[in-house]
């Protein structure tokens, strides 16, 4: 027996690993192994202590992607996802510390490939504001349908830009909301929507024009 093959089962006897992953062949074969990278956004309350992604309708209690990593409030994760080619739909649970847990599925992450996907509060909405007009939104408020006053404008300094969409989180948990957009050339538009119409999760629609 040649050392070259003992020292090949004293490997695997120590990382419990076949021989055939410590190959460099099988290495540039993961190498090039099609990958979806995200950044996970925890802007819940509570650590985030389990994640578990898993192509839609299959089992996802092998697919823990933190593995003893915890993600605090505000803090952010990188992760990826070593793929087949053409699969792209998953389903995701999120497991937090305080016994919270979030199921989100059919979701098509090849099209987030690169960029965040954000975990909120059970007490928050997450509006996805949506410029659809040749003008730029230069203000945006919004407020509790019934109440008198507008809140503080959103933007700030900042604007979305025409046929543009930015996300905005606020701390409020209701359902009807009345928004109000202005914009550069003076065009004050406003809306009235509720938003767990036809919606279960935290995030919604608001659209300004067509």
């Amino acid at each position: 027996m040649s050392r070259t093959f003992l020292k090949s089962l004293t490997a695997r006897a120590l990382l419990g690993l076949p021989a055939l992953l410590l190959t460099p062949s099988s290495l540039l074969a993961q190498a090039c192994q099609p990958k979806i990278s995200l950044n996970i956004d925890n802007y819940g309350d509570s650590n985030l202590v389990q994640l578990y992604i898993s192509p839609s309708g299959s089992d996802s209690r092998s697919n823990e992607k933190l593995q003893g990593r915890v993600v605090k409030p505000g803090e952010t994760v990188d992760i990826a996802i070593y793929n087949k080619p053409g699969e792209c739909v998953y389903d995701i649970k999120s497991v937090f510390a305080n016994g919270e847990e979030k199921v989100e599925r059919q979701l098509n992450l090849c099209d987030v490939d690169g960029g965040s996907y954000s975990l909120y509060g059970a007490d928050d909405r997450v509006f996805k504001v949506s410029n659809r007009t040749n003008n730029n939104m230069v203000e945006f408020y919004w407020r509790k349908s019934g109440q008198e006053k507008w809140g503080e404008d959103l933007l700030g300094t900042a604007s979305i830009g025409a046929r543009q969409t930015v996300i905005i989180p606020v701390n409020d948990g209701k359902c009807l909301y009345e928004f109000r957009a202005v914009f550069a050339n003076g065009q004050i538009v406003e809306q009235q929507k509720n938003v767990c119409q036809n919606n279960s999760g935290v995030v919604s629609d608001v659209i300004f024009g067509g």
